[in-house]
């Protein structure tokens, strides 16, 4: 089998037939090594994440046996928040999965199907149920190691775009990603009644660039409008609030992440002091993007922008 190399954007992915992982080695036979390089599964910011696998020849001591099983090698990121979770990690593995499947033009069972994350960068105790969040899309849980025989090994992902951090990077738009984003978010924008649209406010505890009560206060006279703090939800919960709000406004954070569930079109309103990689995304998503620079005349600008929305 060949491997499949795909570049767009800046990851690759590896395709091994009947293989063996033990201690973070893989063993191959003479066919696949030949083959073998390297994928780089995720561009940071300023530096590349080093690879984790090792990869040998088999031995004559490397147990055989046939199998149906398919084991998927992905990095993080970061796991430091939701975003992090979803947007950086679980898309591209969700993606890559779909794009696997088709590939092979077969399925796996769900007890056949492995997911192993070889590492985590910038990890914090934040996500207490990020294996339950990551089931929850993706199907199956992750384990942190495995040992065992395989009918396929994918190593890498595809698909990953992380939006340029800075304004100084140039801002490349991935028409593929976009084709997938949509497959993905299709799933989770339910097809629900809602009796009156509302203005969504995310709280949170800090980086809170303004007022939110008051800004909560100003919008209310006017407009039906939803506080919420997210992590006091389940995932579904998060989801269907989501799918209610025709307007997504507050201080830049995680809380952004969940503009993937509102309907095309939605009005995505960001309060950050800097730029912010929520507009890449809000640009996928063919959302309404405006960012809000925290100042004396923030409200004004917020209140004019969804005036004419």
């Amino acid at each position: 089998m060949n491997k499949i190399v795909l570049t767009e954007p800046n990851a690759k992915l590896m395709l091994i037939e009947n293989a063996y992982i033990k201690d973070d080695t893989i063993y191959l036979n003479e066919e696949n090594l030949k083959n073998i390089f390297y994928p780089t599964m995720y561009k940071a910011w300023h530096n590349w994440i080093i690879e984790h696998i090792q990869f040998e020849k088999e031995t004559k001591d490397t147990p055989k046996e046939e199998n149906s099983k398919i084991l998927f090698i992905f990095d993080s990121f970061g796991w430091s928040s939701y975003y992090h979770l979803l947007i950086d990690t679980i898309i591209p593995v969700w993606i890559t999965k779909q794009i696997i499947f088709q590939y092979l033009q077969k399925t796996f069972k769900k007890e056949d199907t492995y997911f192993l994350k070889i590492s985590d960068n910038f990890t914090t105790n934040e996500l207490k149920t990020s294996n339950e969040i990551f089931e929850y899309f993706i199907g199956n849980s992750y384990t942190k190691r495995i040992c065992g025989n395989f009918k396929y090994i994918v190593y890498g992902y595809c698909y990953n775009h992380r939006p340029a951090p800075a304004p100084d990077e140039i801002k490349r738009y991935y028409p593929k990603y976009k084709f997938m984003l949509d497959n993905f978010c299709s799933i989770y924008r339910l097809d629900i009644k809602i009796e009156e649209p509302y203005i969504l406010l995310p709280l949170r505890s800090d980086r809170n660039y303004v007022d939110i009560y008051k800004l909560y206060e100003l919008l209310s006279k006017n407009y039906k409008v939803v506080t919420v703090d997210f992590s006091n939800y389940s995932i579904q919960e998060q989801i269907e609030i989501s799918n209610g709000a025709w307007a997504l406004v507050g201080s830049e954070g995680a809380a952004f992440s969940n503009q993937i569930f509102m309907k095309k079109g939605s009005l995505i309103i960001c309060i950050a002091e800097k730029y912010n990689f929520h507009s890449s995304l809000s640009e996928y998503l063919e959302h309404r993007f405006f960012n809000i620079i925290p100042n004396e005349n923030s409200f004004e600008k917020i209140l004019d922008i969804i005036k004419i929305s």
